[in-house]
């Protein structure tokens, strides 16, 4: 399984230990350098009645872009995210989420991707720039994230 796809049981967004959280699944995109996340909109996500609070939907565009980046080795941080919310999300939704690699700049990649509602209509947009991690910081991570010598099981 690629890191790009692998959990971190606190994480707000993937995270299956975050009971607050998103919960969002992550797969392998429908094109090349995408990957794909699916999750379902909770109430405790809402934000006006009835629907879910933009920042939920731009915590899953951010960590989808972030990890169409890390398909191709890069641990990151966001440097800049920008959403165009098109249309609110309902609650109880199911919400699918596609983010790609759009270039690598040297010391930062962009990336850009969409969510969409299942009869598929776009709910936002995003672009974002991802600043890479120095491999030192990022060899630290990976231990903090998978103990078991920073390898993923």
């Amino acid at each position: 399984m690629p890191e790009a796809l692998r959990t971190y049981g606190p994480c707000f967004v993937c995270g299956p230990d975050n009971r607050a959280g998103v919960q969002a699944r992550f797969t392998l995109g429908p094109g090349p350098d995408e990957v794909r996340a699916e999750f379902v909109a909770a109430p405790h996500h809402r934000g006006y009645p009835d629907r879910i609070h933009g920042g939920i939907l731009a915590s899953v565009l951010d960590e989808t872009l972030g990890r169409a980046v890390a398909l191709h080795g890069h641990w990151t941080f966001t440097a800049r995210l920008d959403v165009r919310f098109r249309q609110p999300v309902p609650l109880g939704a199911r919400v699918e989420v596609v983010g790609r690699l759009v270039r690598d700049r040297g010391r930062f990649v962009q990336a850009e991707g969409e969510a969409r509602l299942a009869d598929g209509r776009v709910v936002a947009e995003a672009t974002g720039l991802f600043h890479k991690l120095p491999p030192e910081e990022e060899a630290q991570l990976r231990v903090a994230v998978w103990p078991s010598g920073g390898v993923p099981s």
